[in-house]
């Protein structure tokens, strides 16, 4: 599995290849069972990307939204 530093550089590779790509709405990197893994979240009704498996030898996840977020502001 990717250590933290592994992640973080391929993140950045993924990020830059998915430049442009539309429903793309952010890529990131996530703790896993044994290591880290690449995030990415994508607007399922902007399109559907297809994405590696792996970058790097890092593990790619998909995570699927179904808007952009949204700030809500809060009182406390």
């Amino acid at each position: 599995m990717a250590d933290r530093d592994q992640a973080r550089q391929a993140k950045i590779r993924l990020a830059e290849l998915l430049q442009g790509v539309p429903g793309i709405n952010g890529v990131g990197i996530a703790r896993v069972d044994n290591g880290w893994a690449i995030r990415v979240n994508v607007l399922i009704d902007e399109g559907s990307p297809t994405l590696p498996a792996f970058i790097d030898g890092v593990p790619v996840q998909r995570r699927n939204l179904t808007g952009r977020p949204q700030a809500h502001a809060t009182s406390h």
